[in-house]
């Protein structure tokens, strides 16, 4: 299946197709999705837990992704988290974390360990991890699952400590990563400090999301969208708090706040939605991103639907 779509920026309009994968299980993946694009988001589940690692004891081994075999040598990374000491600041959820360096990012690791409930009151938690060689740090991403009994959580501190250049990084937190709390927000940017290097802002996109006017286009299933740019992209975010009192009604219009490191100049968005619930096709009409740090905006435009599988856009960008 072949879609034409248009992105624009500040009046610049190009031109791109985009096709569904064919290799995508249809069991947990979004319906839709509107960019240009060279990948799907990651999926917000975790693998499972693995056993318990020989040696335990701290620092402890992280359960990494992809899988050991594929993994590059070198890239050791010793990560110290502190859990805030405000009451039920600890989490049930589990906890990942991603590394952005010039080269790539890291895949999501999963903060696993052999001695007990993590991530609780007032503790520290330290690990280590493999990432390989992503190059000169810039950002990080932490995050959490939302699950368990308990799954806000209030990070304190993060401490970073390259094990091979002997670099180390401080990144005060002090934000919650919560549904309940603040933005809702379960995972939080933070840039990177390094010598000589610009650090980037924390920038709050502000995006809106237009649904079309025919019969059944608006959809009740969980939406998410990513959002890539030249300095990297926000992961998979689910659109949850609308300025509107119900999201994704026919012919309407949401808006949502998006907070990450800045990205650049926008090239591609991927956005989709889990189909749960009755009416699941939605009709997806335009994406529009005002970036208040460049005052540009960007849109994404798709006019098609309903959708029930990946649909996968190409293009080349021009600023």
């Amino acid at each position: 299946m072949l879609i034409d779509c248009h992105a624009l920026k500040d009046g610049g309009a190009h031109s791109h197709k985009m096709a569904a994968p064919s290799s995508l299980s249809p069991a947990r993946q979004a319906r839709l999705l509107c960019v240009p694009a060279s990948r799907v988001p990651q999926s917000p589940n975790p693998p499972s837990r693995p056993g318990p690692a020989q040696n335990a004891g701290k620092p402890q081994m992280a359960a990494a992704q992809p899988p050991r075999a594929a993994r590059v040598s070198g890239g050791n990374w010793q990560v110290s988290i502190t859990t805030s000491d405000l009451p039920n600041a600890g989490t049930s959820s589990q906890v990942y974390i991603i590394l952005y360096g010039q080269r790539r990012s890291s895949a999501p690791i999963y903060l696993y360990g052999t001695d007990g409930a993590q991530f609780q009151d007032g503790h520290e938690n330290i690990f280590t991890i493999m990432v390989g060689d992503i190059g000169t740090l810039f950002k990080i991403r932490i995050g959490h699952t939302n699950s368990g009994i308990s799954p806000s959580w209030h990070c304190k501190q993060i401490q970073l400590w390259d094990m091979n250049s002997g670099k180390k990084f401080y990144i005060p937190v002090q934000r919650w990563l919560a549904r309940d709390q603040e933005d809702g927000e379960i995972c939080r940017e933070f840039p990177v400090l390094n010598r000589g290097q610009p650090t980037l802002p924390v920038t709050v996109y502000e995006v809106h999301v237009a649904t079309g006017e025919l019969w059944n286009s608006g959809t009740v299933a969980n939406v998410y969208i990513s959002i890539y740019g030249k300095k990297g992209d926000t992961g998979s975010r689910q659109l949850f708090r609308s300025k509107s009192s119900i999201s994704f009604l026919r012919e309407q219009t949401d808006t949502f706040s998006l907070e990450a490191v800045h990205l650049g100049d926008l090239y591609k968005i991927v956005i989709g939605h889990d189909g749960l619930g009755p009416g699941n096709g939605w009709f997806l009409d335009d994406v529009v991103i005002k970036d208040p740090t460049t005052n540009h905006e960007y849109a994404f435009f798709c006019h098609r639907g309903p959708v029930h599988e990946f649909v996968h856009l190409e293009g080349n960008y021009e600023p």
